[in-house]
């Protein structure tokens, strides 16, 4: 009976533990992703910044980062406006 206990127990640490693995794979998944769609907007804002870029970002997915990647693409539209503005206006 112990036996049959131990073999259970035993075979309940390794599901959990292979469970275990494959939820942090996925996170870490998930999670480098949304490191990568960020630095890609922080890039974008910069590159906005030094009127580098006239592209605007892809926002894809409408979660937080879509959105903020929409408020950036906005802010980009605003910035180029400002400065086509003032470059047809010169004091």
């Amino acid at each position: 009976m112990t036996a049959a206990a131990d073999h259970m127990g035993r075979f309940l640490m390794v599901a959990i533990g292979g469970l275990l693995l494959v939820v942090g794979v996925i996170a870490a998944i998930i999670a480098r992703d949304l490191l990568n769609k960020i630095q890609q907007t922080t890039r974008q804002i910069q590159e906005l910044v030094d009127e580098e870029t006239t592209q605007a970002l892809e926002v894809g997915t409408m979660n937080e980062v879509g959105e903020l990647r929409q408020a950036v693409n906005a802010y980009g539209e605003k910035l180029k406006a400002l400065t086509f503005a003032s470059r047809s206006h010169p004091r």
